[in-house]
């Protein structure tokens, strides 16, 4: 019945479905649940006047709290001055010293934050999702082709009206072209000013080597626009941003905010809280880790499928079940298993016979307590980093193996280069796997990891 109501928007457009959604939702209460909550208490007066004055007090606060719940999440919506003029509208959500602008993409607004922002809230944070200058009824220098705007002033009014409002710190959520406006706000800004920035499949406009805050990247693998894929450039800005930093690459080609409309959603929001929640300290400490996360297939499977080479077809392969310490991976049909035997660490090798031995081709090592901590991949692999020579190192950083995380790194010693792979088994233990890099095996090695799995 309401999707007769005529709503415009910007400038007069129509608004877009999502915008007509979020508006109609806004009228709902007004239309709809205020009167059946009235209707209720009025019609069931005279069964509450029998009541005793304990029941009736929980009838009355479970009547209000159902109410309530309904428009628990319509925030305060707010305005605020930028410094050449402006004014930024944008909502509110919840209380916290912690404060996030959220900075919407060049096909969104600040309504398409919602469900981003009650997480957010819901996890401690003040949360102010703005509409940039053109958008909804901000407005201010250049608001008519807002992409050539100064939308970093936007983004410096949002975290000043938190600031000047109790924040203590304040971080920045940008996708898209909201991205690039809050890596630009933090080379404007005062040091301090911007404590951290997440970059959804965006990077500043400017050079990111100017940045003054800590900057977690979020970007699909497969994002591209007319101008071909969009990772070269990110990826050239986090190699050029300051530490501590992030890289997270996901599968897929969504971009931006359409992240939250795939299944990986719950993952990127996960990573966004951890990034904007964690010690500083902590996060510094894993940012020598170049954090690499997909859905089925390692880093290794990565730079595989970006030299041509063909995956093996591992549904022949035979499975090496080791129910001591509660783990299986597959391993070609040709291969041999040789179990060390001695002191811990135990070792098993795996590869091709030669003169009736087996010709160590990929070698898994079970170090149990390595981890008493119980600490995360990440952060028990930042230390043994911080333990190394890391000049001595090729290449670092973490994938996904067996559901699970994983770190890595490279290195060359007399015989080549060879990787070296570290996971956590039952939170305590740590598997090593290490093989050489540039063999007829890698493939063969990169298939076997990452068909390691845990046992129930």
């Amino acid at each position: 019945m309401f999707a007769a109501i005529p709503v415009k928007c910007a400038r007069g457009h129509p608004c877009s479905y999502l915008q007509n959604r979020v508006l109609l939702g806004q009228l709902h209460f007004n239309l709809v649940v205020g009167p059946i909550v009235a209707t209720l208490v009025g019609g069931l007066g005279t069964l509450l006047a029998r009541w005793d004055s304990h029941k009736m007090r929980f009838f009355i606060a479970t009547v209000a709290a159902l109410a309530l719940s309904h428009v628990a999440n319509a925030q305060k919506t707010i305005s605020f001055p930028t410094e050449d003029g402006g004014v930024v509208f944008a909502d509110l959500y919840g209380k916290g010293e912690k404060g996030v602008v959220l900075a919407h993409g060049g096909r969104f607004n600040k309504e398409s934050w919602a469900k981003q922002a009650e997480r957010l809230a819901a996890s401690g944070f003040e949360v102010l999702a703005f509409d940039f200058r053109g958008y909804g009824k901000s407005r201010g220098p250049g608001d008519a082709t807002p992409m050539d705007a100064p939308l970093h002033l936007d983004v410096l009014a949002a975290v000043r009206y938190l600031r000047a409002n109790g924040a203590k710190s304040v971080s920045v959520v940008g996708g898209s072209m909201g991205g690039g406006a809050a890596g630009d706000a933090s080379i404007a800004s005062e040091p301090g000013e911007i404590d951290r920035l997440v970059f959804l499949g965006a990077s500043p406009n400017r050079p990111a080597d100017k940045l003054k805050s800590a900057s977690l990247y979020i970007v699909a693998r497969d994002d591209a626009n007319e101008d071909g894929p969009r990772l070269p450039k990110i990826q050239e800005q986090y190699e050029k941003s300051p530490q501590p930093k992030q890289l997270i690459l996901l599968e897929g080609s969504a971009h931006a905010q359409f992240l939250f409309q795939t299944d990986q959603a719950e993952r990127v929001m996960t990573e966004i809280l951890r990034f904007l929640s964690g010690n500083i300290a902590t996060t510094a400490a894993a940012s020598v880790v170049r954090i690499l996360v997909r859905d089925r297939a390692s880093a290794n499977q990565n730079q595989q499928d970006a030299n041509g080479i063909k995956s093996p077809d591992t549904s022949k392969w035979t499975v090496y079940r080791n129910e001591k310490y509660g783990f299986q991976v597959k391993y070609p049909e040709n291969w041999t298993v040789r179990a060390s035997k001695g002191t811990p660490p135990e070792t098993i090798y795996f590869g091709g016979p030669y003169r009736s031995v087996v010709n160590p081709t990929l070698t898994i090592a079970i170090q149990l307590n390595m981890n008493p901590r119980k600490l995360s991949i990440e952060e028990w692999f930042a230390e043994q980093l911080r333990a190394m020579d890391t000049q001595k190192l090729e290449a670092k950083g973490c994938s996904i193996i067996g559901g699970q995380r994983a770190c890595y790194f490279e290195y060359a010693n007399k015989s080549g280069e060879e990787r070296s792979t570290y996971t956590l088994l039952h939170k305590t233990d740590v598997v090593s796997f290490y093989y050489k890099l540039g063999t007829g095996d890698s493939p063969n090695c990169v298939a076997v990891i990452d068909s390691f799995r845990i046992l129930n």
